[in-house]
């Protein structure tokens, strides 16, 4: 009896263990430069201007599918972290922000003292956010900066905070 409990327990152990919550690394969008701006249209609701560049992975590899080597998307938000739940959901894969190195701050916002300090708020609350990430100003939209091809390598200024 005891011996068959113990081959009993060692299948169940062999078979029953796994990662059941994982997620594949091809599941994911690797969020690497955020931009946000103010909202410049009235029809749409919201504050903000939020676009996320992450790399197409179609794009990589000896045999590419596809040309463009980087995905952007855009939404518009009344908080900034609403912005990548709010794309996670039109999306297929969710976002991943530990991977984020550069956040870009549209010029306009900037010169806004409230609107700036309440989204840093929204950066330091967020723990899905790399905390060692890079804030540059753009000169014009952070938008027209995220969507270069080159990623806007000459149009933005390094700020210290």
């Amino acid at each position: 009896m005891k011996r068959a409990l113990v081959i009993f327990l060692a299948f169940t152990m062999i078979f029953l263990s796994g990662c059941w919550d994982s997620t594949e690394i091809n599941e994911r969008n690797f969020v690497t430069l955020m931009g946000i701006d103010l909202n410049k249209d009235p029809n749409i609701e919201g504050r903000y201007l939020m676009t996320y560049a992450y790399p197409n992975v179609g794009a990589i590899g000896k045999n590419p599918s596809q040309k463009e080597v980087k995905n952007v998307k855009s939404t518009v938000v009344e908080t900034v972290f609403d912005g990548s739940r709010q794309l996670t959901t039109r999306i297929n894969n969710p976002f991943f922000l530990r991977h984020l190195k550069v956040i870009v701050i549209g010029e306009e916002l900037f010169k806004e003292p409230e609107m700036i300090k309440e989204f840093f708020d929204g950066i330091n609350r967020d723990p899905r956010i790399n905390t060692k990430v890079m804030i540059l100003v753009a000169q014009g939209r952070a938008n027209d900066v995220v969507n270069t091809k080159d990623g806007g390598v000459g149009s933005y200024r390094r700020v210290f905070i």
